[in-house]
C-alpha cells in the first residue's frame, strides 16, 4: 500500500492524533481487505482499536473520508491504488507468462546436428596406408601401398595429383593416392619446373 504523504497530512489536519491513527489503521485494513469491510461499528471499533464508545465519537469525523454502501465501507482514492497495483500485477504475470513461454521454447528447440564434414581445419581420420618399407607378403595380386598427402602440406604435389587422378573432395585434408599417381605428379612438378 502506498501512501501518499502529502495528501495524507493535507486531508487529516482537522483530526486529533487518535483519530488519525484510527483513520490510518482503517485504510490498511481496507486494503488487506481488498478496498471493503463491513459498516458494522463493533468491527470497526476492534479494527482502529477503539472502544465502541469512542469509535462512535470518531466516527463523526472519520466517515466522511469513506463512501458507505449497502452495508460496506470504501475508500475511493484506495480503490483507484487496488485497481491500479491489480492491473499491474496482472500486466507483470502475463509478461512473465509469455516470457517463460518464450523460455521453454527457446529451451527445448531441437538443436541442429553438426554431422556435415567440416572443411580443411581438422585433419580427417583415414587409414593408414601401406608403408612402403618392410615386406608385406600379400598374397595374389600385390599393389604399391597408396601415398597419403596433406592438403596443406603438400599443397603442390595434391593439386597436381588431383589433376591426374580427379578432383577429391574438398573437406577431405589428407587423401591417399596411388603410387603410380603421386609418381606421375612428381615428374609433371619436376617438369614445369625444369621448363621454368
Amino acid at each position: 500500500m502506498q501512501l501518499y504523504v502529502s495528501d495524507f497530512v493535507g486531508d487529516t489536519l482537522s483530526l486529533s492524533t487518535e483519530q488519525i491513527g484510527a483513520y490510518l489503521l482503517l485504510l490498511i485494513a481496507l486494503w488487506n481487505g481488498d478496498g471493503t469491510l463491513p459498516a458494522d461499528d463493533a468491527k470497526l471499533s476492534r479494527i482502529t482499536r477503539l472502544s465502541v464508545k469512542k469509535w462512535r465519537s470518531a466516527a463523526a469525523e472519520l466517515m466522511p473520508f469513506f463512501d458507505v454502501d449497502q452495508g460496506r465501507i470504501t475508500h475511493s482514492r484506495l480503490t483507484k491504488e487496488l485497481q491500479k497495483v491489480q492491473r499491474q500485477r496482472e500486466l507483470r504475470a502475463s509478461a512473465g507468462a509469455i516470457g517463460g513461454a518464450a523460455t521453454a521454447l527457446k529451451n527445448n528447440k531441437p538443436r541442429p546436428a553438426f554431422a556435415a564434414a567440416k572443411l580443411v581445419a581438422e585433419p580427417q581420420h583415414l587409414p593408414e596406408p601401406y608403408k612402403k618399407e618392410g615386406n608385406l607378403n600379400l598374397v595374389g595380386e600385390q599393389k604399391e601401398p597408396a601415398i597419403m598427402l596433406d592438403r596443406i602440406k603438400d599443397q603442390d604435389l595434391f593439386e597436381a595429383c588431383e589433376a591426374i587422378a580427379g578432383k577429391v573432395k574438398l573437406y577431405l585434408q589428407r587423401f591417399p593416392f596411388e603410387a603410380d599417381v603421386v609418381a606421375d605428379a612428381k615428374d609433371r612438378i619436376h617438369r614445369r619446373g625444369a621448363a621454368a
